[in-house]
């Protein structure tokens, strides 16, 4: 039922219980819908009340999650954006009024067309707040009176919260962007900063603000990506069910593969995967631009040093020129020709490079005997930082010394790059 108006508000017994395949996106859908119906507390059924072993890195149980890394990668992004009000609460209260005879005839009553007790269609808290004012009211309740439900997608109020019953579920605030569902039929989705370009399976994404800043001038935040969790040895029958057979630790996670569009105001971002206490586990991968303020990242948990549920963004760099409602405006520098990343290379790299103000742009690579080898760049740019990528063997290069030549708004710069095979 509806909660009370003006009454303390708490969630208890909720999970998307194991072995369901899909229960990674429960810790999102619980926490995303609490904060916005202005929930005080939330407790997950439960952590580990299965059985005693707290040591052994196995999933004991249906219910446990102390042990299944589907739920727990979850919890720090997902506890902290529900806790730090990082989730608008609804922007409307929809006040439910029953006289008394209405609260007790309630179980008898024809419900016919609608989804349980109240009388009244549950999806309408999917985009407001709703409440119960009263149990006295004089007249009785007139479900007519209430809003209509748009439908699916059910969008709040806020804008904030979008699902699409068909698989998606989205949340998209200034400092908390997150997806969770069959992330692969939602290439090219837009959600607030971050744009999901492309995605191998079913699973969960969060990315968290770790600055008190928006996400787009976040110097650090938190890449989240969770998916399908099970025992080593674990012997399901069909796809529903485990019965006894809970197999021995360790638990292992679905690798998930994932390319990601980030709008951060930076000059470049260092992304690395981190372990269980957040320290660094390997090299960070650094990436530049491929956009005004757009980082095109890639992110493969089946590969070494994408072994982690957990990533570390890092922004470095003042960005290009962006007008946010309650930022400052950075101008740009002047045009610049960057020197490539990595020289001496091969197969492939990459050239950064800085536009001052909105001009045609010619950026070419040329042989010692100043022969065009090949045009990166020929076209009109707005005003930002800029990369792209060269592939030697795209040009037929062999090994030895080249130069590339940036050309924009009066400005004409060349360095040196070295091909090593």
């Amino acid at each position: 039922g509806a909660p009370m108006k003006n009454k303390p508000y708490t969630i208890s017994e909720y999970n998307h219980a194991f072995p369901n395949r899909y229960q990674t996106e429960g810790v999102l859908f619980l926490s995303s819908y609490a904060a916005f119906h202005d929930v005080d507390g939330l407790m997950f059924f439960d952590y580990n009340g299965s059985w005693d072993d707290w040591e052994t890195d196995k999933v004991g149980g249906y219910f446990s999650i102390a042990r299944n890394s589907a739920m727990m990668t979850l919890m720090p992004s997902c506890a902290y954006a529900y806790r730090n009000g990082l989730i608008s609460p609804a922007l409307k209260t929809v006040a439910v009024s029953y006289s008394n005879d209405d609260y007790l005839l309630l179980p008898k009553k024809d419900a016919s067309g609608w989804d349980g007790p109240g009388l009244f269609s549950r999806a309408l808290a999917l985009e407001h707040a709703v409440r119960v004012e009263t149990f006295d009211a004089v007249s009785h309740f007139d479900a007519g009176s209430l809003p209509a439900v748009m439908g699916n997608p059910y969008v709040t109020d806020t804008k904030q919260i979008n699902w699409n019953t068909s698989g998606l579920l989205t949340v998209a605030s200034p400092q908390f962007a997150a997806v969770t569902g069959f992330l692969y039929t939602g290439s090219g989705m837009n959600i607030g900063p971050l744009t999901l370009l492309s995605a191998t399976d079913f699973g969960a994404l969060t990315w968290l603000s770790l600055t008190g800043d928006s996400l787009t001038k976040s110097g650090q935040s938190l890449l989240t990506i969770s998916s399908r969790t099970q025992n080593i040895g674990m012997v399901w029958d069909g796809t529903r069910t485990v019965h006894n057979a809970w197999g021995q630790a360790p638990t292992v996670l679905q690798p998930l593969e994932l390319s990601l569009r980030l709008s951060v105001r930076a000059d470049s971002l260092s992304v690395v995967a981190l372990d269980p206490i957040g320290a660094q586990t390997s090299s960070a991968r650094t990436y530049y631009p491929t956009g005004q303020n757009l980082f095109d990242i890639t992110i493969m948990q089946s590969q070494s040093e994408g072994r982690s549920a957990w990533f570390g963004v890092s922004a470095f760099g003042a960005g290009t020129a962006q007008t946010v409602s309650g930022d400052e405006v950075v101008m740009p520098g002047e045009t610049e020709l960057r020197q490539n990343y990595p020289n001496p290379f091969n197969p492939s790299t990459t050239i950064q490079y800085r536009i001052a103000k909105r001009s045609h742009v010619l950026l070419r690579v040329f042989d010692l005997l100043g022969r065009v080898i090949g045009t990166l760049v020929n076209g009109e740019l707005s005003a930002g930082t800029y990369a792209c990528t060269l592939h030697a063997d795209a040009y037929r290069m062999q090994s030895g010394m080249y130069f590339y030549r940036l050309q924009a708004g009066g400005c004409d710069q060349t360095k040196k790059l070295l091909v090593q095979k």
